[in-house]
């Protein structure tokens, strides 16, 4: 992700975020953390995927909502990558936990 995000006006601002490192989903999940803030667009374009964030209040700071933002997808991404490395690990120790229940 790049720290050179793009101040459009004084209301919003967009983050260009690299769609080889971030999943889709995991920009999606990190935008909804922000919608108590933010109204948000997504667009994706040939670099990677942009995201709009246009403040809701006045009294809202752009470059804090940015850098949360960045660190939220950092965050979600890491969350999908370990759910999806330990997928079966957690599958057998729900099938353990509940098997004497199916006895």
């Amino acid at each position: 992700m790049e720290d050179t995000n793009q101040r459009i006006d004084a209301d919003s601002i967009v983050i260009n975020v690299d769609k080889n490192v971030f999943e889709i989903t995991s920009i999606i999940h990190s935008s909804y953390i922000f919608t108590d803030r933010c109204y948000i667009s997504i667009n994706t374009n040939e670099s990677g995927i942009e995201v709009c964030l246009k403040k809701k209040d006045k009294n809202i700071n752009l470059d804090t909502i940015a850098r949360e933002f960045n660190n939220e997808v950092i965050d979600q991404q890491i969350r999908l990558t370990t759910g999806r490395e330990y997928k079966e690990i957690r599958k057998q120790l729900v099938k353990k936990a509940f098997s004497s229940i199916n006895k």
